[in-house]
């Protein structure tokens, strides 16, 4: 994005302008379009590089800072070295999405976020912290995901269609095997101990409710004839429907 920075004709003439020394007025207008200056309003810049800049002396530097603090038009951190000017979005303000997603991205580099409050109001804030928050709820997701996956993959792999064999002659279960495939599939997941203990420390929910869930999905799936996948997809399924049943 191309950096420039505009300052409206009526800045001339306001009342704080007017009152300013020359050499003043010079240095205030370097604050607003020096070349370290952000979209968002507060950057990163030291004294010694505002005085080899103006060439002013840093004693100067730092009487005029002093100045334009004590008269609230920019705050400046020394520790941090970000300035922000107070009236920045008063000569700056642009509402293009490209611009505002520039701005976003420059506060969450700020380093210190109580500046950020002398320009957006609390409602920025809080967005970016919500933001924030459900990256990190994802994330979190994401390494309950792994953790499941990892936890269960080397588990009860084995197919075990070879416990149900008679197919007929369509190259399906018959309805006495699809109830026996479903009774084993079932007797097979209330017995996975380690299972359901992994999805009692993730979702914080006691054996019996995972056992009563365990029954529940079997018999719908026996109901809906999805009797046919092997143990390793079946138990996945079953998985990806109880978080569902849990956020219900």
């Amino acid at each position: 994005m191309s950096k420039f920075r505009k300052i409206e004709t009526s800045f001339w003439r306001d009342a704080f302008i007017e009152s300013l020394t020359p050499e003043q007025k010079y240095f205030y207008i370097y604050l607003l379009t020096n070349p370290a200056t952000k979209q968002c309003g507060i950057y990163e810049i030291t004294v010694r590089n505002m005085a080899f800049e103006t060439g002013f002396h840093n004693e100067t530097v730092e009487k005029y800072l002093e100045y334009f603090e004590k008269n609230n038009k920019i705050v400046y951190n020394r520790q941090t070295n970000e300035l922000c000017i107070v009236n920045f979005l008063k000569y700056n303000n642009n509402i293009s999405p490209k611009v505002q997603t520039c701005i976003k991205s420059e506060l969450s580099d700020v380093k210190d976020k109580v500046l950020i409050q002398y320009l957006y109001s609390m409602d920025v804030l809080s967005q970016e912290e919500e933001e924030k928050e459900e990256e990190k709820e994802e994330e979190k997701e994401e390494e309950k995901e792994q953790f499941i996956s990892s936890a269960f993959s080397d588990e009860f792999l084995t197919d075990i269609t070879h416990d149900v064999t008679d197919y007929d002659n369509a190259g399906t279960l018959t309805d006495e095997n699809k109830r026996k495939r479903a009774n084993l599939m079932l007797k097979a997941m209330l017995e996975s101990d380690s299972k359901i203990e992994n999805l009692e420390m993730l979702y914080k929910k006691s054996k019996p409710e995972i056992k009563h869930a365990i029954t529940t999905f079997n018999d719908a799936q026996y109901a809906a004839d999805n009797v046919s996948r092997n143990y390793k997809e079946h138990w996945r399924h079953f998985v990806n429907w109880f978080k569902k049943s849990i956020n219900k």
